[in-house]
């Protein structure tokens, strides 16, 4: 036990002389599986290539698809070709601008306020007012509305109601969160990241933080700074190492800090809008890069940069797989592909709108604040990244690959799987063009030194004691061996 106790602290010793870190073998705390498999999550989140994510919601007993939009504020559904006995219609009518990609190119929406029994992920609402819309003509594919997350203060249908009390304006959130007092009244958000097919969408919870993620509540708060939309200030950006800030040309009326710029967080949307001095940072001196002539650049599909936006000091890296992505085919059949920023038209009223090509690269946590009745707290959001931005930039060429593949032949089996999962690093680092060693590497080359190393230590200590030994039987002999006290003071 003795020489097993030195042959440890020896070890370790051997091991803090190399630098060598042995890590501790944890469950995975990544935010999704692969599988696809939504696991006890009652939202249900589904991804639709990147483009749009949505939750099924139930009204009078009929199943609607929606987006999960953090960008707007009011639910509405296409009832088209729906029916749905007792809902009450007001006769009210509401107009909805809702900009993201669920929707036409036309973002002006109008349907009639009515009023109906919702259920969403096990929660229950009687009496739950609605915009209805008569005809699909505005809405994509097979989306058949939209559930809005922002701020109460954002919605049409709230300023239209104003004047008719006979009608309970509270929204969705606020009836969830006054039926659950002893929950804090916040909602996180993880999205998932894959090539083109429809798989599950990510994390959705109301009132509690995911297990694995709660590390989030040591992210900076950020305040919010309208109560219209999640709206916040950002530091700046990092385009490969440089740094861009300031030249907020927001006219909203609020001020903008020096140097910093006005940011909406929008999960209603696919994209991400920049200021142009931004845009052109980011893509216009990149090899292949042409201007659109519009608001953007079209790039090579292979194209990597590295990108980190900074809030409250602290830097969240974009995967390379966001920056630049497919944006169909051209006439001659190959992919064509573009930058995900774009610029921000300069009637918009903000600096920055960040879609889901930054949200996937976060874990979100928006805490409502004073916007639920009887809460007397400042409203903020929290952003935790969940990129290894070393090992994203390992990873883009396996990955823009495959969903170039896709496109070209999207029946073509593939071994690659459809979801890509970020892991969580506490401290992201810029992503650097160069590849880095693996974990397993520097172990084992470390390890081919220690062993020889601590043989070589093994063998002392076998010395030692043998010495010890021998000294120990000399000692008895010759009469020098141990004596009590008892037996030294005895006269």
């Amino acid at each position: 036990m003795l020489i097993l106790c030195a042959f440890s602290f020896l070890f370790l010793e051997a091991n803090l002389a190399l630098g060598l870190h042995i890590p501790f073998l944890q469950p995975s705390q990544t935010l999704l599986s692969s599988s696809g498999a939504p696991g006890a999550n009652p939202y249900a989140l589904k991804n639709h290539g990147n483009v749009a994510y949505t939750t099924n919601v139930t009204l009078n007993g009929k199943t609607f698809e929606v987006v999960l939009d953090t960008g707007s504020s009011d639910l509405w559904l296409n009832t088209e070709n729906v029916e749905l006995p007792g809902i009450k219609d007001s006769g009210i009518s509401v107009p909805i601008v809702h900009r993201g990609l669920a929707l036409s190119k036309d973002p002006l929406v109008t349907g009639a306020v009515s009023v109906g029994n919702f259920t969403w992920g096990g929660h229950a609402v009687q009496n739950q007012t609605f915009v209805h819309i008569g005809s699909s003509k505005h809405l994509k594919s097979r989306y058949h509305g939209v559930l809005g997350l922002a701020p109460p203060g954002g919605s049409n249908m709230l300023r239209k109601l104003v004047k008719h009390p006979e009608y309970n304006t509270t929204n969705i959130l606020n009836h969830v969160f006054n039926a659950t007092p002893h929950e804090p009244n916040l909602i996180t958000l993880g999205l998932t990241r894959n090539n083109l097919s429809e798989t599950t969408g990510g994390v959705f919870t109301i009132g509690e933080i995911e297990p694995g993620y709660r590390r989030i509540i040591q992210s900076p708060r950020l305040a919010v700074v309208s109560d219209t939309f999640w709206g916040t200030f950002m530091d700046g950006i990092i385009v490969n190492g440089r740094r861009i800030k300031g030249g907020s040309q927001s006219h909203n009326m609020i001020r903008v800090p020096a140097g910093k710029t006005l940011v909406s967080l929008d999960s209603g949307m696919e994209t991400a809008l920049a200021p142009a001095m931004y845009v052109d940072a980011m893509y216009s001196k990149l090899p292949g890069a042409k201007f659109d002539g519009r608001d953007g650049y079209n790039l090579p599909c292979d194209t990597r940069v590295n990108i980190s936006l900074v809030f409250g000091g602290t830097k969240y890296p974009i995967h390379p797989i966001d920056t630049v992505g497919p944006e169909g085919l051209d006439k001659h059949g190959k992919v064509k592909c573009v930058g995900k920023f774009r610029y921000t038209p300069r009637d918009f009223g903000l600096d920055f709108v960040l879609g889901t090509t930054f949200l996937r690269n976060v874990y979100s946590l928006f805490d409502y604040g004073y916007w639920t009745p009887g809460v007397k707290s400042l409203p903020y959001v929290q952003l935790l990244s969940v990129v290894n931005p070393n090992k994203a930039w390992q990873d883009f060429p396996a990955m823009n690959t495959e969903r170039v593949r896709q496109l070209t032949n999207p029946n073509s089996p593939s071994g690659t799987p459809s979801v890509y999962v970020a892991s969580v690093i506490s401290q992201p680092q810029v992503a650097a063009p160069t590849a880095t060693p693996s974990i397993a590497q520097k172990i084992k080359k470390r390890m081919d030194w220690s062993f020889w190393l601590i043989f070589g230590l093994l063998g002392l200590v076998i010395m030692l004691f043998v010495f010890l030994a021998i000294d120990r039987v000399y000692g008895i002999v010759s009469g020098k061996g141990y004596k009590s006290l008892d037996e030294q003071n005895r006269v």
